[in-house]
């Protein structure tokens, strides 16, 4: 067995040397080649609905609930409900995947099996009152029979796996592994109450304004009749000029990597600058202050890994257009091990992918609870914008939403995490006349963009519901998450509008 696992070992790391080599000419992590990730999709089963990411290494432990293991268990959401329940059970099975504990996921349309955890008001029998109306922070979690039962409204729907990892699945004095017999038998309403912030999901939807979710909401209705960051406790509006556009007034709106490096940096610089200030000094980048401070990160996106917007969070350049430059400096951040996960790509055939890559990196960079940073960028809802294409460009927002909605409950499960939503700039001027929606231009705008936040209460800090900089949010997090007070530059964007 020792050699037959030897050899595959070899195979392996043979076969992704090849894969390095030949990809080294032409954009190398534009596709990623992970050791750990082929041999794990060598050894995977597929699960039901969908494939559960993590580890699926050696168990940490061995769990039970009265005894039973948890691996009889399947996680079930109502396949009538909203992306929010479908995400929470994907994330709830990736977090127990990543202590090397295999639940399988389904929806209520398959045949029940004895033991289940079900996620939301399902179709099987129980005998407690699943109509209880819950407030904003409020959820439920408890047996009933063979069954645990888990319900919350929005995003409290994972609330209930908070406290399951958080509160029940401790093991006891002296033992390693653990059973779960405390549960509660009846539905008694809990209060959430978000920890103390140390990691951060920031998510980018390129060219994304208002009227981008307002179009998209009413076009494709069934698809994303809701836009799920527009549930978030807090807001504020974005204004996104760039050193270009003020004081110098040489360009009428920013590019994306004016605009990337001051979501990235706190640093308003010049159209066209990669991590640069208007006078051409490296400034720091968020990214590269997580790493300093042992945090894990990673940095992912629908473009190109040496676009615009993930560039900014990674290189330092005076041109955005130099591919073969950039590329070569995030091949050094890559061998260095200076980013824990990169991803990008030339195809606009994602599907459902952005998603999933999200699970894959957080997964990777979570795990044992670690602290993270990570940001994931859609970059289509620009591109779709730039060719004025109100065809495509609401299925692009409506990607954008699958991801936002699994990130979302990935942070309440993990409790110590916010999500920050915003986008660069406005693309297209996206407006609505008698004839329908349509896009004036295919430039980019100076029209304000929308920020939503998740998470804990100081986050009002930063959406206060006026109008602010983007230079603001870099700093916000340098402040919050690493104690960074002179992040950026402290003496621009402290000014908010009414």
């Amino acid at each position: 067995m020792k050699k037959i696992i030897a050899l595959v070992l070899v195979l392996c790391m043979s076969f992704s040397m090849i894969l390095t080599v030949s990809a080294a000419t032409a954009n190398t992590f534009n596709h990623k080649f992970n050791l750990v990730r082929l041999i794990r999709g060598m050894f995977d089963r597929t699960r039901v609905e969908d494939e559960v990411v993590g580890d699926n290494g050696d168990n940490v432990f061995d769990l039970y609930i009265d005894g039973i293991s948890i691996d009889e268990y399947d996680i079930v959401y109502p396949a009538e409900a909203d992306l929010l329940h479908y995400s929470t059970a994907l994330a709830f099975a990736d977090y127990l995947a990543n202590l090397g504990i295999t639940v399988d996921v389904k929806s209520d349309a398959d045949a029940a099996t004895e033991y289940e955890i079900l996620i939301g008001d399902t179709n099987r029998k129980i005998s407690i009152d699943d109509t209880v109306v819950l407030g904003e922070n409020e959820y439920i979690i408890c047996q009933d029979g063979k069954k645990v039962v888990m319900l919350g409204s929005s995003f409290m729907i994972a609330g209930g796996v908070y406290a399951f990892v958080n509160e029940y699945m401790v093991p006891a004095d002296g033992e390693l592994d653990v059973n779960i017999t405390n549960l509660p038998e009846e539905a008694e309403i809990s209060t959430y109450v978000w920890e103390t912030p140390t990691s951060v999901i920031y998510m980018i939807g390129d060219g994304m304004g208002m009227k981008h979710i307002e179009a998209t909401k009413e076009l494709r209705a069934e698809q994303m009749p809701v836009f799920f960051a527009e549930t978030f406790p807090y807001f504020s509006r974005v204004k996104t000029f760039s050193y270009s556009v003020d004081p110098l007034r040489e360009e009428e709106y920013t590019d994306s990597a004016a605009a990337g490096t001051a979501l990235a940096t706190g640093y308003k610089t010049i159209n066209s600058y990669l991590g640069l200030d208007h006078e051409l000094n490296e400034v720091k980048n968020l990214r590269e202050l997580a790493y300093e401070k042992g945090v894990k990160t990673a940095v992912l996106t629908t473009d190109h890994i040496t676009g615009a917007t993930p560039s900014a969070f990674l290189v330092h350049h005076n041109d955005r257009n130099d591919g073969e430059i950039i590329q070569d400096a995030i091949d050094a951040l890559m061998s260095e091990g200076l980013v824990e996960y990169c991803y990008g790509t030339s195809d606009d055939e994602y599907g459902d992918g952005l998603t999933n890559e999200a699970r894959e990196a957080l997964s990777i960079i979570s795990k044992d609870d670690s602290r993270f940073f990570i940001m994931i960028e859609e970059a289509y809802i620009d591109k779709e914008s730039h060719a004025r294409d109100m065809e495509d460009m609401p299925d692009k927002v409506v990607r954008f939403n699958e991801c936002i909605a699994y990130c979302s409950v990935f942070a309440v499960i993990r409790g110590d995490v916010f999500v920050i939503v915003t986008a660069d700039h406005e693309t297209g001027g996206v407006s609505k006349s008698m004839e329908g929606w349509y896009m004036p231009r295919g430039t980019h705008t100076n029209t304000s963009v929308p920020l939503f936040c998740l998470g804990f209460e100081g986050l009002a800090d930063l959406a206060t519901g006026k109008t602010i900089d983007n230079t603001n949010i870099a700093k916000f997090i340098a402040k919050t998450l690493y104690g960074v007070e002179d992040f950026g530059d402290v003496n621009f964007g402290k000014e908010v509008d009414e």
